[in-house]
């Protein structure tokens, strides 16, 4: 356990309240720089499929095209395709997304 998340009482016992409240401040401050909103990745998506309609794009192809859309920002580079590589298991978990398998395979979303 980290135990800068840890906030004692005037006793010396551990405040379980309190270090809960540190540790949701500190757990919002990292999700507010490492992670991006759903609608921003399905937007870039999107914008992937629609400049090839009707093909499945394999899940590489779709993150390297995709993350531009996001940022173009070379710092946030593995950011970026880490969270639309994790939405799109989610997207496909979910139906959203098909995968096609074979030669010219990839994922399309379900019509």
């Amino acid at each position: 356990m980290d135990k800068s998340f840890v906030v004692r009482g005037v006793d010396g016992s551990v405040d379980v309240d309190a270090s809960v409240v540190v540790f949701k401040k500190a757990l919002g401050e990292w999700v507010s720089k490492n992670e991006l909103p759903g609608s921003t990745l399905e937007k870039a998506v999107r914008s992937v499929f629609a400049k090839h309609p009707g093909k499945p794009i394999s899940t590489a192809t779709i993150v390297s095209m995709a993350v531009l859309e996001v940022s173009s920002d070379p710092e946030q580079f593995v950011t970026v395709s880490n969270a639309l590589t994790a939405w799109l298991k989610g997207q496909v978990k979910s139906g959203n997304l098909v995968v096609h398998r074979g030669k010219n395979g990839g994922l399309k979303f379900k019509e």
